[in-house]
């Protein structure tokens, strides 16, 4: 900061917007709310009259009036105003891909545990800056589950990122994202549940900011005065003849900009006033600094004149968005199912070629919905095992009539050999929909 930035007052704008993502990262909320503070950073001078000026860039806040009155800021004090602001989105973008099944690649993540089974969970988290400026200060917390082990960073693209032991938290910082540029980080982890109950996946709060930057169009000007000294001095340079000059004087330690001085002569015989002195000079004065106009008038007696002046200190404009997005922890249900393996009748005398029927059940008694159902059962030697025509399929008590797969293993109705029959049912969701918990396919 310059010499004369530190002398010029301060309009400080502070937006800090709010975002609530869901647990598959969508858009729940945003709110913004911002503070406007006038600051004055003299350090023997008062000013006062302050006025903001809003004009018609108050569009998308809360502020009704054009114009914000100040009154009087003392020296090293400051003037705020809250407000609030409407937007449709952040300037920062979170996404998380939590994928329980991570070695095995597809084009959706895979989204449950499967009970009693080691689960190579891999989480992805990206940001990206949606914004014309950069953001920077930026900490991501993650905060990992019970259920998850063997925590390490596969990789990230920005800063650093490691797992903190004492808190059970991914922290990601000591990096900036430029305009429109995105960023991401990879978490290896080992999943292990041993009961049904649906499992958190662990929330995110990230934090950042974008200096020079907001989230409102508001560009506020300033008018105020503060110790600045302004006369008329009258010379007489001969007999009859004299010099007025306008003399304005800086006595504060801020920078004040003059932007008009006029001064106006009562004529001595009578008459209407005279504008002697039209000038807009738009000069910036620093501390002590002076400026002056003079003008020459014939008259017998001291000249009447009188003044009217326009200054202001100078101001300058900070502003910055501070932003928080919380994402909710993703619900991850679990895989488990129960099968039973029935005969009837349950037992036969050797020798006997006796007709056997066995019936299978698989039970989703997980969390998760079932989209596909593989069955794979060992016949022993001295068992003909059986055609498709002997196959029938029940699904909530109905006879599943779709599709399916249906294999035997060597190929043929030797009772002679072993056999392994396989059973496959895919896509229950595009056909009678999917296995919901407590329901079971026979």
């Amino acid at each position: 900061m310059s010499e004369n930035t530190k002398k010029n007052v301060t309009i400080d704008l502070e937006e800090s917007e709010r975002t609530r993502l869901g647990g598959t990262s969508e858009l729940e909320s945003v709110e913004v709310k911002g503070k406007m503070s006038v600051i004055n950073v003299s350090a023997r001078s008062r000013i006062w009259n302050v006025k903001v000026h809003l004009g018609d860039t108050r569009d998308s806040t809360d502020i009704a009036d054009e114009s914000l009155s100040g009154g009087e800021i003392d020296v090293g004090g400051t003037w705020k105003r809250g407000y609030g602001v409407t937007v449709g989105a952040p300037i920062v973008t979170l996404s998380e891909v939590y994928d329980t099944c991570g070695d095995i690649e597809t084009e959706e993540p895979h989204w449950a545990y499967v009970s009693s089974k080691d689960n190579p969970v891999i989480i992805t988290i990206s940001i990206k800056n949606e914004s014309d400026g950069e953001i920077d200060s930026i900490i991501l917390n993650k905060t990992i589950p019970p259920e998850l082990s063997n925590i390490h960073v596969i990789s990230s693209k920005s800063g650093t990122a490691e797992f903190d032991e004492g808190t059970k938290q991914i922290v990601w910082k000591d990096f900036v994202i430029y305009p429109q540029e995105e960023t991401s980080i990879v978490i290896g982890a080992t999943g292990q549940v041993h009961n049904a109950e649906p499992k958190s996946a662990g929330e995110i709060v990230l934090t950042y900011k974008g200096e020079n930057q907001q989230r409102s169009v508001l560009k506020p000007d300033l008018t105020a005065l503060t110790e600045f000294l302004m006369g008329i001095e009258t010379a007489e340079t001969e007999p009859n003849q004299w010099e007025c000059t306008l003399e304005c004087s800086n006595e504060s330690d801020i920078i004040v900009r003059l932007d008009k001085a006029e001064v106006y002569l009562t004529p001595e015989g009578g008459g209407g006033k005279q504008k002697m002195i039209d000038a807009a000079p738009s000069i910036e004065l620093s501390p002590d600094q002076d400026w002056s106009a003079s003008f020459q008038v014939a008259s017998k007696e001291t000249p009447k004149c009188t003044q009217e002046i326009l200054y202001t200190p100078v101001r300058v404009i900070t502003k910055r968005v501070l932003g928080t997005i919380e994402k909710t922890p993703q619900i991850i249900p679990v895989y488990k199912i129960d099968y039973t393996k029935e005969f009837d009748p349950p037992s036969v005398n050797s020798f006997d070629k006796t007709p056997v029927e066995v019936t299978i059940e698989v039970t989703n008694t997980g969390t998760a919905k079932i989209n596909e159902v593989f069955i794979e059962d060992n016949l022993p030697d001295d068992v003909m095992p059986p055609t498709s025509e002997h196959i029938t399929v029940w699904i909530r008590g109905g006879e599943f009539t779709n599709p399916y797969e249906f294999a035997i293993e060597p190929e043929d109705q030797d009772p002679e050999k072993a056999h392994k029959i396989s059973f496959k049912i895919e896509n229950l969701k595009d056909t009678i929909g999917e296995l919901e918990p407590g329901e079971s396919i026979k």
